[in-house]
């Protein structure tokens, strides 16, 4: 198997043998909106599915796997302080985003969860509710898919420290 890649176009492969000479690749170019309802593809989905990140990248995969990246959707510290519980689920324990702020989500999702938050939007995207391909956190798909982010200035952010966690909802 033979790749391609060129900015602005899908990643292009074609099969080749050993020596063999005049490989075509053919490369599809993005779009140039981008499709609201794209499907975010897992790193690790079922083998007989064609496209997966950890057919060509294992090791890569295998590291994104044992990192955090991979458990920031779903990591039971995360988990603790949004929902202001201890370790066994026990409620009522400070710090807790959603002991302050039990109307609001909170913005959490938009770096924990990213996927789900592109989908749901920024500020109502509750981490309890995250499922499927979303709960992979910070994966491949999101990283390699983006052109740009925008992120909020720290000022107009409320930090405390630590832990750093966002306690202040919109205004």
């Amino acid at each position: 198997m033979i790749t391609a890649w060129k900015m602005d176009f899908y990643v292009g492969w074609a099969e080749a043998k050993p020596g063999e000479e005049n490989v075509i690749i053919a490369m599809k170019r993005y779009p140039e909106r981008d499709y609201e309802f794209y499907g975010w593809i897992s790193p690790e989905p079922p083998p007989e599915e064609k496209l997966n990140c950890s057919k060509c990248h294992k090791e890569t995969v295998a590291q994104w796997k044992n990192n955090l990246h991979s458990q920031a959707a779903v990591d039971p510290r995360l988990v603790t302080m949004y929902n202001g519980t201890d370790m066994d689920g026990d409620p009522n324990v400070e710090p807790g985003f959603k002991l302050d702020f039990p109307g609001a989500e909170g913005s959490c999702a938009d770096c924990h969860a990213p996927t789900a938050a592109l989908v749901g939007g920024s500020w109502t995207t509750d981490l309890n509710t995250v499922s499927g391909v979303d709960r992979n956190g910070v994966s491949c798909d999101y990283c390699h898919k983006i052109i740009d982010t925008r992120a909020p200035s720290l000022e107009s952010m409320t930090l405390v420290s630590p832990p750093s966690i966002c306690r202040s909802p919109p205004m």
